[in-house]
């Protein structure tokens, strides 16, 4: 997920009202990105369980891991700001 920059007003407030809504396509396209992530971290996780290959397995601790798990935490905090998709 890219980092989008708030403006120092929202920054200083906490405030990520203004601006447009967020629609109904971003709040699922996000829930979306949780979900997925949240699969491909387990997926890591179960797959570390198991590696044989010394390489691979440093590779997914110390690379792949904390970037599935960064942009999870980054997933989980927009979807915290702009709520989950409704039926």
């Amino acid at each position: 997920l890219a980092r989008v920059p708030k403006s120092d007003s929202t920054a200083a407030s906490g405030d990520s009202t203004s601006g447009p809504p967020p629609s109904q396509l971003d709040k699922a396209y996000i829930a979306t990105q949780v979900k997925d992530h949240t699969r491909t971290l387990a997926i890591v996780d179960a797959s570390l369980k198991v590696v044989q290959n010394s390489d691979l397995k440093d590779m997914l601790q110390t690379t792949v891991r904390p970037m599935i798990l960064m942009h999870l935490q980054e997933a989980q905090a927009i979807q915290s700001r702009i709520g989950a998709p409704t039926s």
